[in-house]
């Protein structure tokens, strides 16, 4: 472990990984509303940086399902939410 570095940031950023997917998975094929996937994500607390939060979960939530070979894709669904979408 380096000096300085927070172990237990990377734990918490997948776990919110992990719940990102299920609450997609559990609302498929309906979009989830931003205010809704942040609720499930950081209940009532706003953090500040929670929109840089949420992009940077999509994008590793999203490479996890690609590396894991599963045909699917996590979409911004503009102003409203996110959507899992199955590729063909």
């Amino acid at each position: 472990q380096k000096p300085g570095k927070d172990v237990t940031a990377g734990c918490r950023v997948a776990r919110k990984r992990r719940l990102s997917l299920f609450v997609l998975l559990r609302a498929y094929p309906a979009v989830v509303s931003h205010e809704d996937l942040r609720r499930a994500l950081w209940g009532k607390a706003r953090p500040n940086f929670e929109r840089t939060a949420m992009s940077q979960i999509k994008v590793r939530a999203s490479r996890a399902l690609r590396e894991a070979g599963v045909a699917c894709e996590i979409v911004n669904v503009h102003g409203v939410g996110y959507q899992l979408r199955v590729l063909p």
